[in-house]
């Protein structure tokens, strides 16, 4: 920016790339568009060669998709990790919170307390449990079926492409192994994954 007389003139073309990006995220972030739009508006145009943009939307789209369903898994796993964790523990926590109760009410409590207690806890272990994995694999189901069908490639293949072998593993997918989800949930999945999928080749194709 200069100053000429007593305003500040911003020199929106003179601006670095790296300063460009700085300002529009900053103007972004507290929530001025007018400034933003001037910044974008003003960013110098060039001609480029490039990779054909019917393949590198492809690559892309693939990838956001692939991001996409591992936010979505990330989460449900770890729960179900997290989970099998505290039921492993079951027994020795209800026993303590059996023994505490027990000596709070100056009793003993019977084995058939700690029965119930015990059952009702794992009852609804396996309810969350299930819940979790009926739609993580509507999620994965909906996406293989997406990559078959869009893509003509194993959602493990992709996956693996822009994951890498590492980040595939620590998902643990294998979780998910011999689970049926509801057909209605894996039928919304596959909807939007191949909206949002021929919606970016589409464009691929219009802008070439």
């Amino acid at each position: 920016m200069s100053v000429r007389g007593n305003r500040i003139v911003h020199r929106y073309d003179r601006l670095q790339p790296e300063e460009r990006f700085r300002l529009v995220l900053e103007a972004s972030a507290r929530d001025d568009e007018r400034e933003r739009e001037r910044l974008v508006s003003t960013c110098p145009y060039g001609h480029y060669r490039m990779s054909d943009a019917a393949y590198m939307d492809r690559v892309d789209a693939s990838r956001d998709m692939a991001f996409a369903v591992a936010i979505e898994l990330g989460p449900r796993l770890a729960q179900l990790r997290l989970t099998g964790a505290i039921r492993g523990a079951l027994p020795v926590l209800v026993g303590i919170g059996v023994d505490v109760g027990a000596a709070a009410s100056g009793g003993l409590m019977p084995d058939e307390v700690r029965a119930v207690v015990d059952e009702s806890l794992g009852k609804a272990f396996n309810e969350a449990e299930s819940l979790i994995r009926s739609q993580a694999a509507a999620a994965l189901v909906g996406f293989e079926r997406v990559c078959k069908i869009e893509m003509r490639l194993d959602a493990g293949t992709v996956l693996l492409a822009h994951l890498g072998p590492l980040h595939v593993a620590q998902l643990g997918l294998e979780q998910l192994e011999g689970v049926k989800p509801d057909r209605r949930e894996v039928a919304d999945w596959q909807e939007t994954l191949t909206r949002k999928w021929r919606e970016r080749i589409r464009h691929a194709a219009l802008s070439t």
